[in-house]
């Protein structure tokens, strides 16, 4: 793979995106795989209805791997048209070789790729921040609950108070409230 993926966090995006594991998620090579996902996804749905063969699809599928590509100089050539899609697209097109590389990107816009791409960032993106919150949640519930035991029997009384508050939240976050089904 070339080095410069491995550089590329610093390429288009930085740390604006996320801190911590978010960043993983929503780093250049996030984005990048996310795009050759959607166009390997489109790919593979130009098969299914017969505007490509199946082989052809593979072949485009196989193709899509962001290890196999160089981010940063994508992210250069980006500047051109304003978006990391038709460099990538010129490059994809370029590893599949023929004949499947004549339906790399077809029935796409740039926008479509970059749209769907956005979406399964969020997702990835959401899936850590829930996995957060509940790890934060069962550790204040812990904390919360302890600290107020210690403090309730040193004066005699019994637990009470914002422990029950600390689990309830807990539990929603835990249960995400539906938040991820609704994007599914």
């Amino acid at each position: 793979p070339p080095s410069s993926t491995r550089r590329a966090a610093a390429a288009w995006l930085g740390p604006r995106l996320g801190r911590g594991r978010v960043r993983a998620v929503t780093g250049d090579r996030a984005w990048l795989q996310a795009m050759l996902a959607v166009e390997a996804a489109l790919a593979a749905a130009s098969a299914d209805s017969g505007l490509l063969s199946h082989d052809d699809a593979r072949a485009i599928a196989d193709a899509c791997d962001a290890d196999r590509f160089d981010a940063v100089a994508i992210g250069r050539d980006a500047t051109a048209s304003g978006n990391p899609v038709p460099p990538l697209v010129r490059e994809l097109t370029a590893a599949v070789g023929p004949p499947a590389d004549a339906h790399v990107h077809r029935g796409a816009t740039s926008q479509d790729v970059l749209d769907s791409a956005a979406m399964l960032v969020a997702r990835a993106a959401l899936d850590v921040v829930v996995e957060d919150l509940a790890a934060a949640a069962d550790a204040a519930v812990h904390e919360d609950v302890d600290a107020i035991a210690h403090r309730c029997h040193d004066f005699g009384q019994h637990p009470q108070g914002s422990g029950h508050a600390v689990e309830l939240t807990a539990a929603v976050i835990r249960h995400d409230n539906g938040v991820r089904a609704s994007i599914d």
